[in-house]
């Protein structure tokens, strides 16, 4: 049975859109208002974009909408007091990428550095630390990152 939501996905933008004019928290003015409201616009234009294209494509304008929507937040959450760090990669990794045979099996986990900890650039970690969101310590298959109702 389908869910009911009570906006539409046009709704949602809508309401996304009207923080580009009133930006919340860090990214009320200056260099973080531009960075939070040319991401939401990039994220509102990949995501849209996704919705038109095949399936060989979706996946490539659903990763950069997501990353948009991340630098996004980063520029409202992250305290540039206590932290000035801009993302030097993804911060994920899939190491079974290579053995797998459906696209559910494959693993995410947090990327590693060469001395095993998560990189403390991984725009996937700072994304959890200015949420406060934890991260992903062991790889979990792809089918559970979603929900299904």
């Amino acid at each position: 049975m389908p869910v009911k939501y009570p906006r539409t996905v046009d709704d949602a933008w809508r309401r996304l859109r009207s923080l580009r004019h009133s930006p919340p928290d860090f990214a009320a003015r200056g260099e973080r208002k531009d960075t939070f409201s040319g991401a939401l616009e990039q994220s509102e234009q990949f995501f849209r974009a996704a919705d038109s294209v095949g399936y060989e494509s979706k996946p490539v304008m659903l990763y950069y909408g997501l990353s948009q929507a991340s630098q996004a937040v980063l520029a409202a959450k992250q305290d540039p007091r206590v932290i000035k760090r801009t993302a030097t990669g993804h911060g994920t990794d899939c190491p079974n990428r290579g053995q797998i045979t459906d696209v559910g099996d494959l693993e995410v986990c947090d990327a590693r550095t060469r001395t095993g900890a998560p990189p403390k650039g991984g725009a996937f970690q700072l994304l959890g630390g200015a949420l406060d969101s934890p991260s992903l310590p062991t790889g979990i298959p792809l089918r559970d990152c979603f929900v299904t109702v």
